[in-house]
């Protein structure tokens, strides 16, 4: 299984632009991984949206928290291709879900996270991102 990144930026005409991609094998090392990949092709933005085919693994969801300190990102899960939803997740009894909700949006701020799906919009969530965010066209 291949684990595809796109990587995007905000445009003049406040539009996701792609920039970049990314592909990586599982099990590949963390710094290899799609996202990580399409993240270091993507030129500044104000804020920048990852859509890839499964969640960030613990360390790329480390590696995000801390460049959240200088740059607004946003990660969109479309499915659970490389089964890390359980480094995200856990159920009422505290043990990882393995099958998250998908797709979900991740975004990462001030090292801060928030993640946006239908489960926690339909459990009253406001399905927007956090406050401060950039402001950002709507997600495709």
């Amino acid at each position: 299984m291949t684990i595809h990144c796109t990587g995007y930026v905000v445009s003049a005409a406040n539009a996701w632009q792609q920039k970049s991609t990314g592909d990586a094998a599982l099990k590949s090392e963390s710094h290899a991984h799609a996202e990580r990949i399409a993240w270091g092709r993507l030129p500044s933005s104000t804020a920048y949206l990852l859509v890839q085919n499964a969640f960030p693994c613990a360390d790329c969801h480390t590696y995000f928290k801390g460049q959240s300190k200088s740059h607004d990102i946003v990660i969109k899960v479309e499915a659970n291709d490389g089964a890390y939803s359980s480094d995200h997740f856990k159920d009422a009894q505290g043990h990882p879900i393995l099958k998250g909700a998908t797709p979900c949006l991740i975004y990462y701020r001030r090292e801060a996270v928030h993640y946006v799906s239908a489960t926690t919009v339909m459990g009253g969530g406001s399905g927007e991102p956090p406050a401060g965010f950039a402001t950002i066209p709507d997600i495709p």
